[in-house]
């Protein structure tokens, strides 16, 4: 599967261009505010109906004008998808000249991995970061996951809410009892869900991450889960379930000084170490670049064995900070799935390209060479 050609027109700085794509590596070089992430982000948004970004979709047209369209051409097994989108006063899909009413219609058109500096502050910043890096990719697998965790987000709003305006309330204990129900029997299966696509992720990340440095490091990933239960497959869905509503129960005074709810998957995080040590605290930028392009292509390889091909990856600024060993690992393990990479400026040496299909491309104030 890859991306052949892409066309935008009114898309963020672009005014008119459309882009023909190997099936192979294709490279993105200019300077900083040229357009080079807005092309990673389009055909994102191709594939999901939106940006990664998470801005209004007037944001993307581009200034004083009213519309913008995305058309771009996949190949899947020698079938071609058509896909169309217009932005303007209201959104517009269509694929293969079929309209698509709603994204949850849409799903993913076609299965991407991408990568963009802000992921960077997954190993230093706080957990929801994590949190949100496992759910997408377990959405891209298992798309029903996004509504379980949204069924998940609004019960714990509802219990919030509930704890918040305080115990002496009407039927309080009643009310208490069915949300937490409910909360906790959705939430041991994304406890079950997470735990086993960490332990892929794991097993995965940690061949890749050797081969990255050159077999000088061991990454480790770690589920923390907010029951600390060390392996929750040993314990079935409904042992969870009832662990988690004891633990929430009991946990209620607790939760009313707070005005939240302090136990569940809202709370979990992902322990990563290089060679045994805290990653958040030890690791070099070059080692944190190295982990999460590690994660990301343990997350290629977990797409392509479940959905039977490659995801195409997108990847914006994806060499800095990165030595030779590590760029020539890196670009070995994509040599056989297409993928679309940004740069500043092109410091790959040639022995590091040559086995390797690629096409170079210049950016300059949204114009395409």
């Amino acid at each position: 599967m890859y991306i052949s050609d892409l066309k935008m027109v009114n898309y963020r700085n672009y005014i008119d261009e459309k882009i023909e794509f190997v099936n192979g590596v294709n490279i993105f070089v200019g300077n900083n505010a040229q357009g080079k992430t807005n092309l990673i982000e389009s055909v994102y948004y191709c594939s999901r109906g939106n940006s990664f970004k998470r801005v209004k979709d007037n944001d993307i047209i581009r200034h004083n004008t009213d519309t913008a369209t995305l058309d771009a051409q996949i190949i899947r097994a020698d079938r071609r998808k058509l896909i169309h989108i217009e932005l303007g006063s209201e959104k517009k899909i269509s694929i293969n000249e079929i309209k698509i009413n709603t994204l949850k219609d849409m799903k993913s058109q076609f299965d991407i991995v991408y990568f963009w500096p802000d992921h960077l502050r997954i190993i230093k910043d706080g957990p929801s970061l994590r949190r949100d890096l496992i759910d997408e990719a377990i959405i891209n697998l298992k798309p029903s996951y996004k509504n379980m965790i949204a069924v998940y987000n609004r019960l714990l709003i509802q219990r919030n809410s509930l704890i918040k305006k305080g115990k002496n309330q009407k039927y309080f204990r009643e009310q208490l009892i069915g949300i937490t129900k409910k909360l906790s029997d959705i939430g041991a299966s994304i406890f079950l869900l997470r735990n086993r696509y960490i332990e892929i992720l794991n097993d995965k990340g940690y061949n890749i991450h050797l081969d990255i440095s050159d077999n000088t490091e061991k990454l480790i990933l770690r589920y923390d889960n907010s029951l600390k239960i060390e392996d929750l497959n040993k314990h079935s869905k409904k042992d969870i379930s009832d662990l988690l509503y004891d633990k929430i129960i009991s946990s209620l005074q607790m939760d009313l000084r707070n005005g939240y709810t302090s136990i569940g998957p809202h709370r979990d995080d992902i322990d990563m170490e290089i060679n045994g040590l805290n990653a958040k605290i030890f690791a070099s930028q070059g080692q944190q670049r190295s982990i999460v392009l590690s994660l990301k292509l343990a997350e290629m390889e977990i797409i392509s064995h479940y959905n039977g091909s490659s995801p195409i990856l997108l990847l914006d600024d994806v060499f800095s900070e990165l030595d030779k060993i590590r760029r020539e690992k890196f670009l070995n393990m994509i040599k056989n799935t297409q993928a679309l990479i940004t740069t500043n400026e092109i410091n790959l040496e040639k022995d590091e390209i040559r086995e390797i299909d690629y096409k170079i491309f210049k950016i300059e104030e949204g114009k395409i060479k």
